[in-house]
């Protein structure tokens, strides 16, 4: 809104009963030097320097500043501009009555050091009589002007969103300014306090994304190599068996000895050997013919042996750079110091089997119980002196500084994940365990970064709220003061 201040002319002005304090800063610098000069009038007995045309150019100096205050504003540190509110310009327009009275103004111009003497007396002559107006009435307005200013918090909308600032309100409150700056102050402690700790939470939860998302990013240096035959059983050929399952083949079949009269060759030990050499399928054969003529547990024994070894061609395998044994390492300790932050924001955040924590929790225990060394204790056969014979052993969990090839061996056992167990193994295990513990953790992490981010938009709405209420108010305040004022006026 506009104001007219006597010697100045339109001023801008703050509808708001609050400033901020650089306004308040700029204010109050020429106010003092208004103040200084005014007691360096002859009535006050604390002054000893007499006046000089100096004092007058100080005095214009500072009308002008004033002046472009008032008019122009100033320029915020976020390139915002701040303005003086009613309380100063009517102080100002106090203050400029007084000097008006003396022939000073805004446009007054200051005097030359070379001016003549005539010119420079005329300066104190000015200075001299406003001087004498200090019991008047001009003393006290720059006093009132000076008066101490209560930093309060208020939030503002700026290029970058509403924004909390500190600004400067005279102690003694109006209804306008206790909507402006009390009711919106609530707001801010109600809501911005809440909204600091969710951009905390938020920050956390970002940041163990990202940590999840690299050892997301580790664990997927797997490789799958493919058979090139499509899987045959029973064996038509030998070219269908997998040569490792030779063995176990033959340890699967025990001929009668009546069986062994009639062919020494169902040996099949024996018969492979001459397959070999012949080049003929009787191996293929004889298998094929003892499931076909087998119960369903025989069935089962050969597929599972001869299967196992044909879809070990399938299983996979790791070749990650050297490297990144550590970077996993490394990853697991920023891990463990996140969610020692998000149990710090939220203490109860691990009682839950499938929390965000407790996830976390698997995912770094995968990988120490991975990342271990065994060393052997070696001690003396008593029956063969001299020769070390382990009697026990103990694990070491590795570090960054461990062997570079032990690490090496670790991460590939923890990017394989279980997945090379062969079947027929009598090994308990649980393929794919270490990915489903990832899988959890990023999912759960995903999950409640999407809570934080609508509990963040719930509060901006809800501040929003606030500011319109507090708009409303104003516009009613506004609507009463003008329906008294023309009560008064009729």
């Amino acid at each position: 809104m506009d104001l007219t201040i006597v010697g100045i002319g339109t001023a801008s002005i703050n509808p708001a009963e609050y400033v901020t304090p650089q306004v308040l800063q700029d204010y109050l610098n020429n106010i003092d030097l208004l103040k200084i000069v005014l007691d360096k009038r002859s009535s006050n007995p604390d002054s000893t320097t007499p006046v000089t045309f100096l004092d007058y150019n100080i005095v214009v100096g500072a009308i002008k500043h004033l002046s472009e205050l008032a008019k122009n504003g100033t320029i915020e540190a976020d390139d915002s501009v701040g303005l003086i509110n009613m309380t100063m310009a009517n102080q100002l327009n106090d203050i400029m009555k007084s000097l008006k009275a003396v022939g000073i103004s805004a446009s007054s111009d200051v005097i030359n050091i070379g001016a003549s003497a005539q010119v420079k007396q005329a300066g104190v002559d000015a200075i001299q009589q406003w001087q004498g107006l200090a019991g008047f009435g001009v003393e006290q307005f720059l006093i009132n002007a000076k008066e101490t200013f209560t930093t309060y918090k208020t939030q503002i909308k700026t290029a970058l969103g509403v924004q909390t600032i500190d600004v400067q309100a005279l102690p003694s409150r109006t209804l306008q300014s206790l909507v402006e700056l009390e009711y919106v102050k609530n707001a801010n402690e109600l809501i911005f306090g809440r909204l600091e700790s969710l951009e905390t939470a938020l920050q956390t939860t970002k940041s163990i994304m990202g940590t999840l998302t690299l050892i997301q990013t580790i664990s997927n240096q797997i490789q799958i190599s493919g058979a090139q035959t499509p899987f045959q059983f029973p064996p038509l050929t030998n070219a269908d068996i997998p040569s490792a399952t030779y063995n176990a083949l033959i340890a699967l079949y025990t001929p009668s000895q009546a069986e062994i009269s009639a062919d020494p060759f169902i040996l099949l030990s024996t018969r492979l050997n001459t397959d070999r050499f012949l080049n003929t399928n009787f191996f293929a054969e004889k298998i094929r013919e003892i499931v076909q003529l087998g119960d369903h547990q025989t069935f089962h024994d050969y597929y599972k042996v001869i299967a196992s070894a044909y879809f070990s061609q399938l299983f996979p395998s790791a070749v990650p750079i050297t490297y990144t044994g550590i970077d996993l390492l490394n990853a697991k300790y920023t891990l463990a110091t996140q969610l020692a932050d998000l149990q710090r924001l939220n203490p109860g955040a691990a009682t839950s089997a499938n929390s965000l924590a407790s996830n976390l929790m698997r995912v770094i225990q995968d990988i120490s119980t991975h990342f271990v060394q065994t060393i052997p204790i070696y001690g003396t056969d008593p029956n063969s002196p001299g020769v070390p014979v382990q009697v026990s052993s103990y694990t070491i969990n590795l570090s960054v500084n461990s062997d570079p090839a032990m690490i090496l061996q670790s991460l590939k056992n923890w990017i394989i994940d279980g997945q090379d167990i062969r079947l027929g193994l009598n090994v308990e295990n649980e393929a794919g365990a270490i990915q489903d513990n990832i899988n959890a953790a990023l999912r759960t992490a995903t999950n409640l970064n999407d809570t934080q981010k609508e509990n963040v938009r719930r509060y901006l709405f809800l501040f929003e709220e606030f500011y319109k209420s507090a708009g409303n108010i104003l516009v009613k305040l506004s609507q009463i003061l003008e329906k008294i004022s023309k009560g008064i006026a009729t």
